[in-house]
């Protein structure tokens, strides 16, 4: 799968993120509902479907076993995943937030924008954020998509952008250019 390259930066965070829950314990309440809200695709799907689903394993080890599966002929790609202290929670208020756009009831693939669907994982991920304490202090653990800011090279506009885990093209807000990661 054609995944963007990460920096070092990038990496170590995920690896800081990605270390952190799966070293918490499962044995205490608070900690059993800690996982992933994703959004992957499958090139399979003749309609432009995006699966919005949760897990309480690292998204792209979901997206593999996904794509292991007979029952559809290409690997799911991962696109973009957020964490919550209740990944049950947040994909419900995800999926409510999108149900408009939902293709079958009581399935995960919904017809939406990609930048909507993120949007509403952004926002679950505000709502069910997770704690930890360092040093005394509660700290919130962040996220590992860090939106960037680039600037349009036709008018000069800065631009908030979140970097997905696949090559993407954004345009800009002001005049519709092309913005380069």
């Amino acid at each position: 799968m054609p995944y963007r390259e990460f920096d070092s930066q990038a990496q170590q965070r995920w690896w800081r993120i990605h270390s952190f829950i799966d070293s918490l314990d499962r044995r205490y309440r608070a900690n059993r509902r800690v996982g992933w809200v994703y959004v992957m695709r499958n090139s399979a799907f003749r309609d432009n479907l995006l699966k919005i689903g949760r897990s309480t394993r690292a998204p792209l080890e979901r997206a593999t076993e996904l794509g292991a599966s007979t029952s559809v002929p290409t690997d799911f790609e991962l696109i973009y995943f957020v964490h919550a202290s209740d990944c049950h929670e947040a994909e419900r208020a995800v999926h409510r937030q999108l149900a408009e756009f939902r293709k079958t009831p009581d399935k995960e693939f919904f017809c939406v924008p990609l930048a909507r669907a993120i949007e509403a994982l952004d926002q679950a991920a505000d709502q069910y954020p997770i704690p930890y304490r360092s040093r005394g202090q509660w700290y919130h653990l962040p996220q590992f998509f860090e939106p960037l800011v680039l600037k349009c090279l036709d008018c000069g506009t800065q631009n908030r952008v979140k970097p997905l885990l696949v090559e993407t093209k954004a345009k800009c807000r002001s005049c519709g250019g092309g913005l380069r990661f």
